[in-house]
């Protein structure tokens, strides 16, 4: 159960895409939803895999800031 509990608070009380835009039409409301999905579900296995390697958990921030630089493909330093 600690799996789904980790995930319905990163959802609904970090940084969520669904929550934070509203749309008339479900459907755009319904991709937003399935985004988050996706970006947390990464980032529990982002951090799974590091633990596996004794690594440190990152934090959501950081995990969030990394995967936008490395989706746009801009360095830091931009």
């Amino acid at each position: 159960m600690g799996g789904v509990d980790v995930h319905d608070q990163l959802r609904l009380q970090r940084y969520s895409l669904q929550l934070c835009i509203k749309y008339k039409k479900y459907c755009k409301s319904l991709f937003l939803g399935l985004l988050d999905l996706a970006v947390i579900n990464s980032y529990n296995i982002f951090n799974a895999a590091r633990a596996a390697r004794n690594l440190p958990k990152m934090s959501h921030v950081k995990f969030a800031k990394q995967l936008h630089l490395e989706l746009t493909q801009v360095r830091e330093e931009d």
